[in-house]
């Protein structure tokens, strides 16, 4: 099973990390926000004993799913940055558990990459491929560029089927196109699309005040409507 640890008490919400990251990426988030129980994961490629041919957003939802199991959760809301965030919005499309999604620089394909930085992660993948002959660190990061250039292909049913509440964020100068933010917003039914100003792909980072304020405003209307 993943490594996970768990902050705070009150309602469970699972923490998803980016391509590369880990779940430590949360830890200002997290110690910012009270009344939450928050279940941080890493991702199977964190475990130096891993030796997964390829991955995958689906393996790394079914990881997510057996920490679900192992905590006995009947509910709970997720949080993801990047590919958490495309992770966040795969599993509330086929899972009535999950109550709510706050998405950080997610995107629907590997077409929503801006194109400068679409083909810079191309030249990367081709020294990580070269490289990974005689490093297994190399190896692992190859594997993770490989996913950023081929996954995931979201459609527009999958999104419908997000029914929970959904808040999406995105930087003003975020890696992904705003075109693909305003996909992921007009087909996700019950979806806020809120851009960051000034902010890139990495708001937890860079523009940590306005969203965290984000943060805070939407999970507060989540508690005022469980309560209505």
């Amino acid at each position: 099973m993943n490594e996970y640890k768990i902050v705070g008490e009150g309602y469970p919400v699972i923490c998803l990390h980016g391509n590369g990251g880990n779940y430590h990426e949360f830890d200002h988030l997290v110690s910012s926000l009270q009344g939450y129980q928050f279940i941080l994961i890493n991702a199977r490629y964190t475990d130096k004993g891993d030796h997964t041919k390829k991955y995958s957003y689906h393996l790394f939802e079914d990881d997510v799913k057996e920490v679900v199991n192992a905590l006995n959760l009947k509910e709970y809301g997720i949080i993801g940055f990047s590919d958490g965030g495309i992770e966040a919005i795969e599993l509330a499309s086929d899972n009535s558990s999950v109550t709510f999604i706050i998405t950080i620089g997610a995107s629907s394909s590997p077409k929503a990459i801006k194109p400068v930085i679409y083909y810079s992660f191309v030249f990367e993948y081709v020294i990580l491929y070269l490289l990974s002959i005689y490093h297994p660190v190399a190896r692992r990061k190859k594997k993770l560029y490989a996913l950023m250039l081929k996954e995931p292909h979201i459609s527009k049913e999958v999104l419908n089927l997000v029914t929970c509440p959904s808040l999406l964020l995105t930087g003003e100068h975020d890696l992904i196109k705003r075109s693909d933010s305003e996909f992921l917003h007009e087909q996700i039914p019950h979806s806020i699309l809120k851009v960051i100003p000034g902010g890139n792909h990495f708001l937890l980072e860079d523009a940590f005040k306005e969203t965290l304020k984000e943060i805070q405003l939407f999970l507060k209307a989540f508690k005022e409507a469980q309560h209505d």
